[in-house]
């Protein structure tokens, strides 16, 4: 059998059920600090899953961004309801994404960050490579 690296979180079952098919697997328990980190980029990993997916996907891959929430808050010690109390303040102050608005430009004195569209793609990278607020 060939041998894949991964080297990226899993959830607690997956070493158990990678031996139970027969097949073996190596993996380390990461300290507090390692967990924090790559907790953050397995929540752009299964954002990335929710983008990418199919309609009828979509709650399986939701579920997965929801146990990376979940992650996170615990390893943070965060407490779920304040989180629910400060989306309520936000969406009270700034509104929801109900209108489905698309800003397309704003004036601004100081421009603090690229609004590009598009950024995923080479021609977007390049569009940002020619921002005037990025030189």
């Amino acid at each position: 059998m060939t041998r894949k690296e991964y080297n990226k979180l899993v959830r607690d079952r997956i070493p158990e059920i990678i031996r139970q098919s027969g097949r073996e697997c190596e993996t380390f328990i990461m300290d507090e600090m390692q967990y924090k980190n790559v907790l953050k980029m397995k929540l752009i990993e299964e954002s990335e899953e929710v983008v990418n997916a199919k309609p009828e996907e979509l709650i399986k891959e939701l579920a997965d961004v929801f146990e990376v929430v979940d992650g996170i808050i615990e390893i943070y010690g965060l407490d779920k309801d304040s989180i629910l109390e400060e989306q309520k303040k936000r969406k009270e102050k700034r509104g929801s994404f109900t209108n489905r608005t698309c800003l397309v430009w704003a004036e601004s004195e100081e421009l603090t960050f690229p609004l590009i569209v598009g950024a995923e793609t080479s021609e977007g990278r390049e569009r940002i490579r020619e921002h005037p607020s990025l030189d």
